[in-house]
């Protein structure tokens, strides 16, 4: 049986909830980083450690997608968190 990698949000960053958006801020580096919409469903599915088929599936409970494309969103996006040192994998 293939387990997939569970996601959670960085201990090294604090964020603040902006309407449909979040802005991050990085305490190792002090940048500061604006998710949109649809970033901001993956932050918050990552609150608790989730596999990329849970956050795809928080998105599409949300939005008509399907999901083939959702996939591809996701893996763009926690690549994107990832190489940024917002998120972290966990078992």
């Amino acid at each position: 049986m293939v387990t997939e990698t569970k996601w959670q949000r960085s201990d090294e960053c604090v964020f603040q909830p902006l309407e449909d958006s979040v802005v991050i801020l990085d305490i190792q580096s002090g940048f500061y980083f604006a998710l949109n919409e649809t970033s901001t469903v993956v932050w918050d599915t990552i609150a608790e450690p989730a596999t990329t088929s849970q956050i795809v599936a928080a998105l599409q409970a949300r939005y008509v997608v399907d999901e083939a494309r959702c996939r591809v969103a996701v893996t763009r996006i926690l690549d994107e968190l990832g190489s940024k040192g917002l998120l972290a994998s966990c078992e």
